[in-house]
Order: structure tokens, then sequence, then C-alpha cells
């Protein structure tokens, strides 16, 4: 569904056996022409091939999408005599202006301008350059030997420097993304049936490349193609159908590419692993890897060696649990042989800051106040996640453990945490208490500690308060467009003058409006307590908290407030009312130097320009 031009065909038979042949394609961008005889008793041709211009993009529709986007020009002139069979072409070729957009790599690749040469040997490919987006070359040399143009002989060098072989955004049912930067050098050698590659691939500090595992059963996957439907009245056809879809009888020719390669990889080069897409379960490693890879005639793979990583973090998620593992330099992912087959050895940490009261709860019988009050103090706990076995199966377990040198000062604590880490359904209790709420839980958790202020129950109401929050938001959001309305949850704990703990709860809501272009914006809200000892503002009251803002100029820099705030204050055990004016500047900046830097007007910079300039012309 395209137009390539018109194209003129001229065949004649002036003379008895002698074809003359004159064949052109003009105009959109084209323009070749194919002029000669051809010899039907001898079987043998003469023919003169020039190529003005062909226009490249015409080879994207026939690429079956393997092409993203290809432009340029070819240009060349061969000749070719010889038989259909066995043609000699002489002559060259070269790409004029031209870049290719692979769909599996997505970088685009500027093709050289230096000649192709045929001669009777085949093809000769003299330093061809390929120039990546950054201007990196990779350099392809050798020849291609040939005498029919059906079967070649390999004798070719690919080497390349600090080359971008894949550089893709995240694209729907695309397995892997990114940035993947190579240093490479390959010797291709065999035949066109069994060809042979050897080599090394070096990945490089500027890679950062992204894989997703697929989520399919495999057991699903394994079975496809096991049912065989055939036509009981017609077994011929069936067994040539059969036979037609297998791939390795229309290919019996072909026997296989053998290629092995040593694969090194930059500590600095970032590899991630999505090993979840739909919850955003996904493994991040830098590292030095030094792994040997083989491929045999039939197909299989084969990986040796190990990648000891250096840094990277696995995102843990579970329902409305989202945390980031720092992993721990020394982890090791191994190969054996199969590339799916890889073992882990990987310990990542997760660092919680809390006090350990309610963990050491029932260990505090008979201590003093004092005593007591020492485990208020927060320390540094480590969630330790362990992942071993299969890369694609991970077991993953985990423990709680103190720093060396404060488990040294914490020995109550220590010996309380080896306890804990014996106990596997305790630990997974305690292990997503720390995750989610930050703190340990007692064994009965609605139970105060004595002398403490970790309130598991508080903590989850305030977990809870913060979903409901983002729930009432997205709920409000559907309400339209004329004003804003935003509706929060907010739990917290409080001290009275007397000692005791005041537990409260309080719904806030608020409705803003612009006004006059955006410029001046109107908000009005209250906190009404739902929980509590604290009397809150009256519920006929929606508008205890007013703010007006004004925006001076239209770039929002400058903006004058005017507002009334009402609050409960827990000094005076009461509400507090303010009321003001604020004057607001926002600045944008990406140094701080912008921050004291004068700024000129448009005409005063013409001014100074002016000034500068030397009232001679002579004067240099």
């Amino acid at each position: 569904r395209d137009t390539l031009g018109n194209i003129s065909i001229l065949v004649d038979n002036q003379q008895p056996n002698i074809f003359s042949t004159n064949i052109s394609i003009e105009g959109k961008n084209n323009d070749a022409r194919v002029s000669g005889r051809y010899d039907a008793k001898e079987k043998n041709m003469d023919m003169q091939l020039d190529i003005g211009k062909l226009d490249l993009s015409m080879i994207k529709p026939l690429s079956a999408g393997q092409i993203r986007n290809i432009r340029g020009w070819l240009r060349g002139n061969l000749h070719a005599t010889g038989s259909f069979d066995q043609p000699v072409l002489t002559g060259k070729i070269r790409f004029d202006s031209a870049y290719i957009t692979p769909s599996i790599s997505g970088e685009r690749l500027k093709l050289s301008s230096d000649s192709i040469q045929f001669n009777r040997e085949g093809i000769s490919l003299n330093q061809f350059t390929f120039l990546d987006s950054a201007g990196h070359k990779a350099v392809l040399d050798g020849h291609l030997y040939t005498k029919d143009y059906k079967h070649y002989r390999f004798d070719l060098a690919f080497n390349a420097d600090d080359f971008i072989m894949i550089n893709t955004p995240i694209e729907t049912n695309r397995i892997f993304y990114g940035k993947l930067n190579m240093d490479i050098g390959l010797q291709i050698k065999g035949d066109v049936a069994a060809p042979v590659v050897t080599g090394h691939l070096h990945v490089n500090k500027q890679t950062d490349f992204t894989l997703i595992l697929p989520s399919s059963d495999p057991e699903v996957v394994s079975r496809q193609g096991v049912v065989l439907f055939a036509d009981k009245d017609h077994p011929i056809d069936t067994a040539r159908i059969r036979t037609y879809l297998d791939s390795l009888s229309r290919n019996a020719g072909f026997r296989g590419i053998t290629a092995s390669a040593n694969i090194e990889t930059d500590s600095s080069a970032k590899f991630n692993l999505i090993i979840n897409e739909r919850t955003g379960d996904a493994l991040s490693v830098r590292g030095r890897a030094s792994l040997a890879g083989a491929m045999n005639k039939n197909g299989k793979l084969s990986l040796t060696g190990n990648y000891v990583l250096d840094d990277g973090a696995y995102n843990l998620s579970l329902r409305l649990l989202k945390r980031k593992f720092n992993l721990q330099r020394g982890s090791t992912i191994t190969w054996t042989g199969d590339p799916t087959g890889a073992t882990i050895d990987i310990t990542a940490t997760y660092l919680c800051t809390t006090a350990p009261i309610s963990l050491v709860g029932n260990q505090m019988a008979g201590m003093t106040q004092e005593e007591i009050n020492k485990f208020n103090q927060k320390l540094p706990f480590v969630v330790n996640l362990k992942m071993e076995g299969l890369l694609l199966k991970p077991r993953i377990t985990f423990s709680i453990t103190l720093p060396p040198n404060d488990a040294a000062l914490w020995q109550n604590v220590d010996s309380k945490l080896a306890e804990l880490n014996s106990n596997a359904s305790e630990l997974n209790k305690q292990v997503f208490a720390l995750l989610l709420f930050n703190t340990f839980i007692s064994e009965n958790p609605y139970e105060n500690t004595s002398g403490g202020n970790s309130n598991a129950a508080l903590m989850a109401s305030q977990s809870a308060s913060n979903l409901l929050t983002s729930q009432l938001n997205e709920l409000a959001g559907g309400f339209g467009k004329r004003v804003d309305l935003t509706l929060g949850v907010n739990s917290n704990q409080t001290v009275n003058t007397s000692g005791q703990a005041i537990n409260q709860t309080a719904l806030q809501v608020g409705v803003s409006k612009s006004l006059f272009g955006d410029r001046v914006k109107v908000s009005v809200g209250s906190d009404f307590q739902l929980s509590g000892a604290s009397q809150g503002p009256n519920a006929s009251n929606i508008a205890g908290n007013v703010k007006i803002d004004y925006t001076l100029t239209p770039d929002g820099k400058y903006i004058i407030r005017v507002y009334s705030m009402n609050q409960y204050n827990t000094v005076v055990e009461g509400q507090v009312v303010e009321t003001g004016v604020s004057f607001i500047i926002t600045l944008d900046f990406d140094t701080f130097n912008e921050l004291f830097e004068k700024k000129y007007s448009s005409k005063e910079k013409s001014n100074t320009k002016q000034e500068a300039q030397p009232t001679n012309p002579n004067q240099p």
C-alpha cells in the first residue's frame, strides 16, 4: 500500500534466443535502471545495474515490524555476468545519509557511506562502520565468500567500543528496555549452514538495562502443541501440512550456530530484574561478572560463572506494604549451565529506627522506672531479607539484628532478638510490624507497655487513616470541577498537663475555589473531632479555617495570603484562633547562585549590549 514510483519494463526478442532488457524505476525518490541482455540458449547474462538512488524507506513495510524506522538512499553500480545459478557480480554500492532503527534494539544506527565491494569471490566489507546516537563506532570488516549468492562462507570481524546496543523506552509487550552499552569483539567464521561465533563482551558503566520476567505459567506454555488434529479421510495431506509447519524439516540444510564468548561487566553497570510487573517486585543490582556463555548447534544455551554484587536494592511489595531493601556487598548470583537455572545467595537489609520497649516488655519485671525509660531510646534495628535458591523462584527468609556496636551495649535486646529469630511465626509478626508501623508490638498489642509510648493500636489507626485519606480524596475528585474538595482522617496521641496520654482522631474537610482567572484562591475548612477528650469546632462551622490567596504576578511568584486558623493546642488544652497576613515568594532555581544573581529585563539587556559595543568601528 505504498508508491514506489514509475516502473518501466521493456524486453524485446529481436535476435533468436537473445532477450534485451531495459527496466527502470523513477520518481518517489527512486532512480534505478537495469539494462543488458540474456542468452536463453547459453543461459548467461550481461546486465548493468545503475542505482542513482533508491529510497530505503520502502523496505520498512516488508520487514514484518522488525524495522522501526529507516531513512536514506542506496547508490552504486553493479555488473552481472554468468548464469542465474552462478552469477558473477562486480562493482560497488554505498549508503547515502542512511540510518536504521531496529525494533528489537530501539537504537538509531547511522550507516557508513563507505563502499561495499562485489567481486568474483563474493562481497568485501572494508571497515564498514555503524555509528550509534552518541557517535561511537562499531566496525564490520572482512569477506562473505559465495559462488551463487545463496550459500556463504564467513570471514568477518565485528568490533565496537562503548557502543549502545539497546536503547529503548518502556513499551507494551516488551520484555526488556533501557540502555545497554558494550565493548564487543567477535569473530564470525563457518558458513551459512553452520556459523561459528567467538569473542568477548564487556558491559560498560553507562548501562541501565531492565528485563521483565514472563508472568505466564511455564507448565501451561509447555503444553502448547500437544494436541494435533489430523484429517483421517486425507492422511497424506495432513502429513504434508505437518512437514511444512515443521521448521526443522523446512530448513534441513541449516545445522545450527556455534557460539562462545567471555562476558564481563563494569561494577557501575546497572541491571534491573522485574520479578512481578503487576505488584512492582524488582531486583536492581550492580557488580562485577565473569561469565562464559556458549550455544551449541542444537540451540542449547549455557552460562557459567559468578556475578558478585557491589550494590543494589530489592523492592518488596506485599499488598499495601512497599519497602526498599539495600543489597549487601558480596552477595552472589551463580550460573552452572542453564541460564534460567541461576542460584542466588543475596542478603538485603532495611533499617528501622525505633524503641525496643515493646520488644522486651516481658523482661522488665523488677526494673526501676529509670531502667524502663532506658528502653524508650530509639535504636537502629536491621531487618535482613535473605534470598536463596533459584533466581526465578527464590526462598525468602527474614531476621532482625542490631549493628555489632549497639548489640554489645544492649545485651538484653540482642538476646531477645536471638530468641525472636528462632521463632518463625513471632519473627514474621515483628518484621511486618517494623515494615508497616516502624515499631515493635508486644505480645498483647493492645496493652500499653509500662513507661512506653509505642501503642500498636494507635499505629494501626494512623496507618488506616492514611489509607482512608487517599480513598476519600479519590472519591472527592469525582464531585466536579467547580470546587476542589479534600477529605482526610488524622489520628495522633497527645499528653495533657497531667501526663495523661490522649488518643485523638479528627476528620479534616476542606473546600477551595479559584476566582478571577486563578488570581484569587479561597480555601475554607475545618477539623471535626471524632474521638478524644478535646472539644473541636462546632460541627456546623465548616469554615473554621479560612485562607485567601491573591497572586500579585501572573507567574505566581508573589502571593499575599490572609488567613484565620482554628486549631487545638495541647499546652492550653483548648482551641486557639490565629489570624494574620503573610507574604509568599516562590522561586525556581537550578543552582543556589541563581538566588543572588540580579535579573535584567530584556530592555536592560539590550541597553547593556549597546553600551558594550565600541564606538569606533575600526577599534578591535
